[in-house]
C-alpha cells in the first residue's frame, strides 16, 4: 500500500490511499456494493435506495452514480459536462464484483482515478452509468480550490498520461472556449496536453489501455460528426422535385 504520508498541500492520491485503506477494513465482510462520497455534496433521501433499485434490475452494472448540480447564483444546476456515460467521482458507487476486478482505485500523479475506474470496468465488460434523475448538489464548484488555469493545465496533463486522442483533446478544449477567463482556459488545456510531448513524458497507463480509450473516443467522434455528415449531404425534396422537372422538360 502507498506510503499515507505526504507533503503539505494538494495530493491527489490522498484521497485514493485513504479509499483503499477503508476497503481494506472489509476485508472478510460479506457486502455487495463499496461507495466513495466526497465531504463538499450532499443528496436527496431516497439516493441511494435508487441507485442500488437500478444495479438490481441491471447486472451487468459495474460502476454507477447521478449527475452533479452546482449553484449558478440562481440555483443549482447541471453541470454542463454531465453525462451518462461518466460518473463523478464525487459519489460513486461500484459493484465489489467489478471494483476488485479492477483492482479499486489508482493512485495516479494527475488524478482522474474516477476515469480509469471507469474505463477499466468498460474493458473488462462491466456497464457504467450516470443517473440524471440522481442529483448530486455539489457546494464548491470544480477546480475552485486551485488556479482555473493550473487546473486547466494540470488537466492537459492528466489527458495525455491517459492516452486521450489528439484529435479527441483537441474537439475537448474547443468545447471549453466559453469557459471564463475565455479562451485562456481552452488554451491551457491544450498547452499542458502538448507539453508532455515535448518533453517524451512517459504515460501512466498500459498500451492496452490507451488502445481501449482511443476507440471509445473515436466512436464517440465518429458519433458526434456523423450527423454533420448527413446535413451536409441531405437533398430536400423540394430541390429533388425540381431536379426531376427539369429533367423531364
Amino acid at each position: 500500500m502507498p506510503d499515507s504520508t505526504r507533503a503539505p498541500g494538494h495530493s491527489f492520491g490522498a484521497k485514493v490511499i485513504s479509499l483503499q485503506k477503508g476497503s481494506s477494513l472489509l476485508d472478510g465482510a460479506e457486502y455487495e456494493f463499496i461507495g466513495n462520497l466526497d465531504a463538499d455534496i450532499s443528496l436527496e433521501p431516497l439516493h441511494y435506495e435508487q441507485l442500488i433499485y437500478h444495479f438490481r434490475q441491471h447486472p451487468q452494472l459495474g460502476l454507477a452514480g447521478g449527475f452533479v448540480y452546482e449553484d449558478s447564483g440562481e440555483g443549482y444546476r447541471s453541470r454542463r459536462i454531465n453525462d451518462v456515460r461518466n460518473v463523478a467521482h464525487a459519489a460513486q458507487l461500484v459493484r465489489r464484483e467489478c471494483y476488485e476486478a479492477i483492482g479499486g482505485y489508482a493512485v495516479l500523479k494527475y488524478g482522474g482515478e474516477d476515469w480509469c475506474a471507469q474505463t477499466k470496468a468498460r474493458m473488462m465488460g462491466w456497464q457504467v452509468e450516470s443517473l440524471p434523475q440522481l442529483k448530486i448538489f455539489h457546494h464548491r464548484h470544480t477546480g475552485a480550490g486551485s488556479s482555473p488555469i493550473k487546473n486547466a493545465f494540470r488537466l492537459g496533463r492528466l489527458d495525455y498520461s491517459f492516452g486521450s486522442d489528439p484529435t479527441f483533446e483537441v474537439m475537448k478544449c474547443l468545447r471549453r472556449v466559453r469557459e471564463s477567463p475565455y479562451l485562456v482556459i481552452a488554451l491551457a488545456r491544450l498547452a499542458g496536453f502538448t507539453w508532455p510531448y515535448i518533453c517524451g513524458e512517459p504515460r501512466e497507463m498500459s498500451d492496452e489501455f490507451v488502445s481501449f480509450l482511443r476507440r471509445e473516443q473515436k466512436e464517440r467522434l465518429s458519433s458526434v460528426l456523423k450527423p454533420i455528415r448527413l446535413v451536409g449531404s441531405v437533398q430536400l425534396p423540394n430541390q429533388s422535385a425540381k431536379v426531376k422537372q427539369k429533367a423531364h422538360n
